[in-house]
C-alpha cells in the first residue's frame, strides 16, 4: 500500500492555504478604513455595519452581510459608534448632535471614498433581498482505483428587515470501482424572527423553527425528516467576531432500508460562530447536538467548518469539512461516523 495521494493531497491543502493567506493580505491593503457604527432609521429600520464614507448627504456602511448600502442623511434618526474619528465625522455632517449642546467637532482630514466608489465596492447590492450562494467540488480518478467524487452544496437567503429565510441543501455521491462509497442528501428550511425585546442585552433575541431531510444510503437510511423550534441567543457580536447558540427541540421521523421506522423527541443545542481571517476570508464553525429525549445516552452530533476567501466579485475558493456521528446507529455494520474534507469553489449573487 502507497501513502503517495494522501501526501499529494497535504501538499495541495497546505499551498492552497499560503495562497489564501498571501491574497487575504493583499485584500486587506486594498480596502477602505471600517468603522463600525449602527444607523436607525425614520422608517424604524436599523442598519448595522462598518461606516465607509459620510457626509452631509449619504452615509455609505458595508453590513455583517458584505453588501453596501448608501444612506440618505434626511432619512436617518441618528446613528451610534464607538469610534472617535468617526463621531467627529458624524456630528461635522450634522447627522449625530454634539455632546453637551457644544458647537459641531471638525472631523478630520481623512480620505473617504466617494458615493460612486462605495457603489462599486464587491458583493453591491440591496441590504434587504435576496442573496444566493452555490458550491461545487468534483474528484475524477482513473487507474488502479476508478473513482468519482461529487460534493455540491447551494444557500438561498431572503432577509428583511425583522425576519430572515433561509433555504440550504447538501449533495454528496462517490463511486469505486464501481461501488458506492457516498450517496447523501440534506436539506433545511429555516425562519428566524425578530423578537425586538425592549431589554438592550436582549435586542437581539431571535426565534427560528426550522424544516429538515435527510438521505444517507450508506447508513442504510431511506429518510429523516426533522422538525425544529427554539431561540437564537446572540453571545457575541462584533465587527470581528460573531457567536450564536440554538436553543432548542422538536420532533423526528426515521425510517430505515431495514423496515424500521420511528418518531422521536430531540433537543437542538446548535453553536455557530465566524470571524475575519487573513483579510477578507471568513472562518465559520458550526457544532449542533441532537440528544434523544426518550432515550437517555442517544444523540446525534455534527460539526461543519468551513473556510471562504474571495477571489473576485462573485467567485471565492471555499475548504470545508463536515463530521458527522451517531453514538448508536440502527445497522451493526454502520460505523458510528463520518467525516467528509472538501474544497472547491464557490459563486456568490
Amino acid at each position: 500500500m502507497t501513502h503517495r495521494p494522501l501526501s499529494l493531497s497535504l501538499l495541495i491543502l497546505v499551498a492552497s492555504c499560503i495562497t489564501l493567506a498571501q491574497s487575504g493580505r493583499k485584500i486587506a491593503a486594498q480596502q477602505p478604513e471600517q468603522r463600525f457604527t449602527v444607523c436607525f432609521l425614520n422608517n424604524g429600520d436599523r442598519i448595522t455595519g462598518h461606516a465607509i464614507s459620510v457626509s452631509a448627504e449619504h452615509v455609505a456602511i458595508v453590513t455583517e452581510y458584505a453588501d453596501t448600502v448608501i444612506l440618505r442623511s434626511s432619512s436617518i434618526a441618528r446613528c451610534e459608534t464607538s469610534d472617535e474619528g468617526l463621531r467627529a465625522q458624524l456630528i461635522a455632517a450634522k447627522i449625530l448632535s454634539p455632546p453637551n449642546g457644544k458647537e459641531a467637532v471638525k472631523a478630520p482630514p481623512k480620505a473617504m471614498p466617494t458615493p460612486q466608489q462605495a457603489a462599486n465596492r464587491p458583493n453591491n447590492s440591496p441590504r434587504f433581498g435576496w442573496k444566493r450562494s452555490l458550491a461545487f467540488n468534483y474528484t475524477l480518478a482513473r487507474g488502479n482505483a476508478n473513482i468519482s467524487d461529487l460534493n455540491f452544496s447551494g444557500n438561498f437567503t431572503r432577509t428583511e428587515r425583522d425576519n430572515r429565510l433561509i433555504f440550504s441543501g447538501f449533495l454528496r455521491r462517490g463511486v469505486k470501482n464501481g461501488a458506492d462509497f457516498a450517496n447523501l442528501f440534506t436539506s433545511t428550511i429555516r425562519y428566524e424572527r425578530n423578537l425586538d425585546l425592549n431589554s438592550m442585552p436582549l435586542r437581539q433575541l431571535s426565534f427560528f423553527t426550522e424544516t429538515g431531510y435527510e438521505h444517507d444510503e450508506m447508513r442504510r437510511l431511506n429518510h429523516r425528516i426533522v422538525w425544529n423550534g427554539g431561540l437564537l441567543v446572540p453571545i457575541v457580536k462584533t465587527e470581528a467576531e460573531e457567536l450564536g447558540l440554538d436553543l432548542g427541540g422538536g420532533i423526528t421521523h426515521e425510517e430505515y432500508m431495514t423496515g424500521l421506522k420511528r418518531t422521536l423527541g430531540e433537543g437542538v443545542f446548535r453553536l455557530t460562530s465566524e470571524q475575519k481571517v487573513l483579510g477578507n476570508a471568513r472562518f465559520r464553525q458550526q457544532l449542533s447536538a441532537f440528544p434523544d429525549f426518550a432515550e437517555l445516552g442517544r444523540y446525534r452530533f455534527q460539526v461543519d467548518l468551513s473556510l471562504r476567501a474571495p477571489l473576485s466579485r462573485i467567485l471565492s475558493l471555499r475548504i470545508g469539512a463536515l463530521n458527522r456521528f451517531d453514538n448508536r446507529p440502527q445497522e451493526q455494520n454502520v460505523k458510528r461516523n463520518d467525516f467528509s474534507l472538501m474544497s472547491g469553489l464557490a459563486v456568490e449573487f
